[in-house]
């Protein structure tokens, strides 16, 4: 900073520079949560004919040059990192680290999709979560995941009223 208080442009590079580190290591860290994320959905919710398909959208430039070469094949900024295709629906979900809210252009393609019908969108910050957004949207895996089970807070009065009504002959009608 100068006597004025202006920037000089010394201190502006720098700015710039500590600006980019960040941004870079959230991007790092971010793809190591996709990269995570990955893993897991190949072991608890793999694709599996006609009730899911996904897959993972790579839609960011790393540089100018990459940038210019994805938008002229007609990759638009916004589209969420996953694309999850169900029966009659189709969820989009959005890796995030360290408290990171969605871009200016995610919030206009939430805009976009908002009232079409079918579609489900979110963001998730953790493995945990995402796992759990996805037994949210009626996606679940095909077994039983102990690494992500919920405490219970039921008591034992709920449980024994629970199990009672589980073992319990079916009521007619």
């Amino acid at each position: 900073m100068t006597d004025t208080g202006h920037m000089t442009a010394a201190s502006y590079r720098a700015m710039l520079e500590k600006q980019t580190q960040i941004k870079n290591k959230r991007r790092r860290n971010e793809d190591l949560l996709c990269m995570a994320f990955n893993v897991h959905l190949r072991e608890y919710f793999p694709p599996t004919p006609g009730i899911l398909i996904y897959t993972h959208i790579a839609n960011e430039g790393r540089d100018g040059r990459e940038g210019s070469k994805l938008k002229k094949m007609g990759v638009e900024p916004g589209f969420f990192d996953y694309i999850f295709l169900v029966p009659h629906w189709t969820i989009e979900m959005e890796a995030k680290v360290d408290g990171a809210d969605y871009s200016t252009s995610q919030k206009t393609h939430i805009l976009y999709i908002r009232d079409m019908p079918g579609k489900l969108h979110g963001k998730f910050y953790s493995v945990r979560e995402g796992h759990h957004m996805l037994i949210g949207y009626g996606v679940h895996p095909i077994k039983p995941c102990t690494l992500f089970r919920e405490p219970s807070y039921l008591t034992m009065a709920d449980k024994r009223v629970l199990a009672n009504d589980f073992f319990a002959p079916p009521r007619k009608p």
